[in-house]
Parts: structure tokens; sequence; C-alpha cells
């Protein structure tokens, strides 16, 4: 009988206790580790559109199997193979027809080669100023009547000598290499020397290995290295081309001579010596 009240109590807290114990115990035992999983969602489809630069047909052919959208090489270099269809222009040089500056209707021609091809931007002043003073001196190159090429000179004096300059030459690219441009600048250097040039000078970039080339051919000396002389920062080449001097016969070279001789004051006589110089 004694014992009842207290195993009642007991059995009271192992009530209580139960599950506070479960609880406890439910939190110390390891998660079962499920047997399989959900399959994954499917990764989002995207449309197979990329630009793939594509040289080689066996690579175009899987692809398009593929189901790949590619743009071949020939759309991404669309400009540049007309470029080369353009060197590839083909010309006999007996076609070329050269003609000296004619008047204003030559000018559009020759500024808008300049334009292309040129680095530094002229205005239409500039041109002017060397085909109404020198147009001698400027010539153009047609094909067909396509102009494709221009030299525009000048000359003057300089200094002690009288020298000549050749300002632009241009030959658009499909035409270069077949020789115009030497025929331009020899046309325009034989009518300075005609005219009495001592010399004919020019600025080219030291970075325009073909006109380096050229100037070199005909005669020309890199006379100066002019440091950052185009707008662009580029160096520049002063190149020159000296004439030589013709060899005068020995009687005219010894009439030189006796004149000069004759006009030094101590070969002459007392009484034509001016005032000034009997002091000395």
């Amino acid at each position: 009988m004694g014992m009842e009240p207290s195993l009642a109590a007991s059995d009271g807290r192992r009530a209580l206790a139960g599950p506070y114990q479960r609880l406890a115990l439910a939190s110390l035992s390891p998660t079962p580790t499920p047997t399989s999983f959900p399959p994954p969602p499917p990764p989002p489809s995207f449309p197979k559109k990329f630009p793939l630069p594509i040289r080689s047909p066996a690579a175009a052919a899987v692809l398009a199997s593929s189901g790949a959208l590619y743009f071949p090489m020939e759309a991404a270099t669309s400009g540049a193979e007309e470029v080369e269809e353009e060197k590839k222009a083909e010309f006999d040089a007996s076609e070329i027809e050269y003609a000296s500056y004619g008047g204003e209707h030559h000018l559009p021609l020759i500024m808008s080669l300049v334009d292309q091809e040129l680095s530094e931007p002229y205005s239409i002043f500039t041109y002017r100023y060397f085909v109404y003073l020198w147009p001698q001196l400027s010539f153009l190159a047609f094909h067909k009547g396509k102009c494709v090429g221009t030299v525009v000179c000048k000359m003057g004096e300089h200094r002690s000598t009288y020298r000549g300059y050749i300002a632009m030459l241009v030959v658009i690219k499909p035409y270069r290499g077949k020789g115009i441009a030497t025929e331009l600048v020899s046309r325009s250097i034989s009518v300075m020397r005609e005219s009495g040039c001592e010399e004919v000078t020019l600025e080219a970039e030291v970075t325009n290995k073909g006109a380096l080339a050229l100037y070199g051919r005909l005669g020309f000396i890199r006379a100066k290295r002019l440091f950052r002389y185009y707008l662009n920062g580029v160096d520049a080449f002063r190149l020159k081309l000296l004439f030589p001097q013709p060899e005068l016969h020995p009687s005219l070279v010894m009439m030189a001579n006796d004149d000069a001789s004759q006009r030094h004051p101590a070969n002459r006589p007392l009484e034509e010596i001016p005032e000034e110089q009997e002091r000395f």
C-alpha cells in the first residue's frame, strides 16, 4: 500500500518524460539517406545561334547537320574579299593614259584621290595653290576614263638653289605595282629639270615602305629625319634628288676662270679700284 504513491509518481514522471526523451533521441539519430533522388529539371533550351567563322567546308557540314546556325567566313569578311578582288584587277600598262592638269574639271579628281589615300588633310585652297601656279607639274593617270593616279608638284627658289618639290603622289590600290607612280613622278621630274631645277625634294612617312622604295629607285636619298612631322604623329624622311651639273667644255671653263680673275681687285688697274678699297 505504501509503495503505490511512489510508484504512481514514478509512473507519472516516466509518462511526462517519455515525449521529451523521444524528441531528444530523435534529434540525435542520423537522418535517413533516401535511396533515390528525383530527376533534375531539364536545362533550358536555347537556339543554337552563334556566329562562327567557318573556314573548313567539313566543319561547316558538321555544324549544319547538328542544326547550329553559322556564318561562313565569306560573310564575316565580305569587305576584305571585295578589296582582294580589287587588288586582282588586271590591266595592261599600255591602257593607262597620262595627262597634265587641264583645268578646273581635273581638280575634283585630284582632290578625291588625295583625300582617299593620304593621311594629311588639305583644303581646296591648297590644291588650287599648286595646280594654278604650276599646272605643268601636275599629272593624272587614267584607265578607261577612270582617274587612278595623280602627282602634284611645285618649283621655285629656295635659298641659293632652284628647287622642285613633290607635294602629293597617289595611285589607288588596285593599280599599284604596275609602274604608274614611277611614270607620274618621272614626268614631273623631267619638267622640273628642263625648267632649271637643281634638285627635287619631298617628305615621306618613315613607315611608308612602298614610297621609300619607289623614290629610292628614282635616285632620291634620305637627307633628314623629321620627328612627328605629320598630324598623326608619324616621323618623316626628307628625300632629295640632286641633278648632276652639266660638264662645261674646257674652253668655257678657261673663259670662266679668266673672267673671274679679271673681276678680282688685285688684277685690276689702280685707277679702276674704288677709293674705299685703296685705303686697305
